[in-house]
């Protein structure tokens, strides 16, 4: 009867993983002009989001297929006939996607993972204790990786000229816009329409930390939709762009993480356009510490300072495009969460005196109480240690909230975790006696 519903319940994990797999790539997409190489890897520029995500949606398939019954080779088998089905129906039948060889190996890499923690869920999800102190030394040192690779996306990038500036830039998928543009200017160089003159110096000016953009404009109507405004860069990277959406007003700014081929933040101020239409001077500014918006017209000023965390790397790996606004401090207290969670469950179970090892009478040793040090260590991180060195405002309260919260959530399911296996052992035990 169990091995019944395991299959029952794997059969539906393996349709309802299909049925995403179906979605997410064989809709059709507008058509571009475009096309990626099919031997490419990591294609485009959000080739590396692709990448992620790519082995993030077939993760499920492969660890249905392992629940299911099948074995990791032929789930990993499996998983790659799918992809190949896949792509080949990109390439010949739906429109507006590309089919790649990156795509085939992601999606079998997901898989292959997935299977992979299902098959050795026991080692992980239950581990002894030299397995537990690996798993949280390298869930504290991943999450201090993310977290630092995260301060160093932010920085500022600037590709070398030459630059062009485009006042109501057409776009495929955005409204254009309807309004005037008088003036534009990022730093103290003046933006035509056109080549820009003295780029070797506008981006000295803009490596050195001078990056801001200024525009006066008169509006007209309010899209619902992304308007760009004004935009400026090389061919093909924006390097600064004001846009417009309704009543608010949208900035983005170049930084390491576009070179990384992951999304590039776009900040947002609420109620900058009172009305359709006025005249109005737009400001924003990247700084070393976080971004500012300004905007100002006959009814006066509205400002918005975003500033720079280390736990804002969930932006960079979005499928769509996301505009940061107030929520931003609670969406980094949850992917605070994510990252401190796994090492305090696996430290508790560092903590965790083995029974061959440590009777009921046995006081812990030092060794074993070190390990709850570690969540609390990336907390501190979190925290104050990396925004003063990365030069960023300590963390809102919400993030360090969210480290906190993860720090006893692992804890919390880690001692569950021990109750069932506990009550499991007893359970063995009392069926074994005659």
């Amino acid at each position: 009867m169990r091995l019944r519903t395991r299959r029952v319940v794997g059969a539906l994990g393996v349709a309802v993983a299909l049925a995403a797999i179906g979605y997410a790539t064989l809709r059709p997409m507008p058509s571009t002009e475009v096309r990626l190489p099919l031997l490419c890897l990591i294609c485009g520029d959000l080739g590396a989001v692709d990448a992620i995500l790519n082995v993030i949606l077939f993760v499920p398939l492969g660890a249905a297929l392992v629940f299911f019954g099948h074995s990791v080779r032929r789930a990993v088998l499996v998983a790659f006939l799918a992809t190949f089905a896949v792509e080949s129906l990109q390439f010949t039948v739906v429109a507006g996607r590309d089919a790649s060889l990156g795509d085939l190996i992601t999606n079998t890499l997901g898989a292959a993972l997935g299977a992979m923690l299902v098959a050795t869920w026991r080692r992980w999800l239950r581990p002894r204790r030299r397995t537990a102190q690996r798993l949280a030394g390298g869930a504290a040192l991943a999450a201090l990786l993310v977290l630092a690779l995260t301060a160093a996306a932010l920085r500022p990038s600037v590709p070398p000229p030459p630059y062009y500036g485009q006042y109501a830039p057409m776009r495929l998928t955005l409204v254009p816009f309807d309004g005037q543009v008088h003036s534009f200017l990022v730093g103290n160089t003046v933006i035509p329409y056109g080549e820009v003159e003295g780029a070797e110096q506008m981006r000295a000016a803009l490596l050195g930390g001078d990056y801001w953009g200024r525009v006066e404009v008169t509006t007209r109507s309010s899209p619902g939709e992304r308007s760009d405004i004004v935009r400026v860069g090389s061919r093909p990277h924006s390097i600064l762009a004001i846009s417009r959406r309704q009543h608010d007003l949208l900035f983005r700014a170049r930084v390491r993480a576009a070179d990384w081929r992951l999304r590039v933040p776009i900040v947002l101020l609420r109620g900058a356009f009172p009305r359709p239409w006025g005249r109005y001077t737009l400001e924003g500014a990247l700084g070393t510490r976080g971004w500012h918006l300004k905007a100002t017209g006959a009814e006066g000023a509205r400002t918005r300072d975003v500033p720079f965390s280390a736990l804002m790397g969930w932006s960079f790996l979005l499928p769509f495009e996301f505009h940061l606004d107030q929520r931003l401090p609670l969406l980094n207290a949850l992917w605070a969460v994510a990252l401190v969670a796994p090492a305090a469950y696996w430290s508790a179970w560092a903590a965790r005196r083995d029974p061959a090892t440590g009777g009921p009478g046995r006081e812990r040793a030092w060794g074993d109480w070190i390990w709850w040090l570690v969540p609390l260590t990336l907390t501190a991180v979190v925290a104050l240690i990396l925004p003063l060195t990365a030069g960023f405002p300590l963390a809102h309260p919400l993030e360090t909230g969210g480290a906190l919260a993860g720090a006893a959530i692992g804890a919390l399911l880690a001692q569950l975790a021990m109750l069932t296996q506990r009550r499991t052992s007893a359970a063995e035990v009392t069926r074994a006696v005659p």
